[in-house]
């Protein structure tokens, strides 16, 4: 995905947290889930993007059917 958007990963990661920002918060749900099932982004990192805290990230994976790291835990 790097290679593709010509960006390094801090650029990226900027910009997944700009537009998670924007979403009305009903809707940031869905862009997190997006984010760990589409590019497969982990919930230590979704952390780093959201400003959620882990236990936050992992209760809305959970219950949403997401997975929650890189092993499915």
């Amino acid at each position: 995905m790097i290679k593709i958007k010509g960006m390094n990963w801090n650029e990226i990661r900027t910009e997944f947290r700009k537009k998670y920002l924007s979403l009305p918060e009903e809707r940031q749900k869905s862009f997190l889930l997006f984010l760990n099932r589409e590019y497969l982004i982990p919930a230590a990192e979704l952390g780093v993007i959201t400003g959620l805290k882990d236990y936050q990230i992992k209760y809305i994976l959970y219950k949403d059917g997401g997975s929650i790291d890189e092993e499915g835990n």
